[in-house]
């Protein structure tokens, strides 16, 4: 996950991770590995929380 996790974006970090959890269910789709789908699975609940409080961070600083 560490490799897949290494990345920089400008503009809202919520937005970013929106775009990301998309790309990856969109990717999801056409996986046949249930190991893969099972990978994505978890790290997209982790992406959800990291929208949560993204979304949190931005309200707070006006973003």
């Amino acid at each position: 996950m560490a490799n897949f996790s290494t990345e920089g974006w400008s503009g809202p970090a919520s937005l970013h991770y929106q775009k990301k959890k998309q790309h990856l269910l969109e990717f999801e789709k056409e996986e046949n590995n249930e190991n893969v789908k099972r990978w994505i699975d978890e790290y997209v609940s982790s992406v959800d929380k990291r929208i949560e409080q993204t979304k949190i961070e931005e309200e707070r600083e006006g973003f």
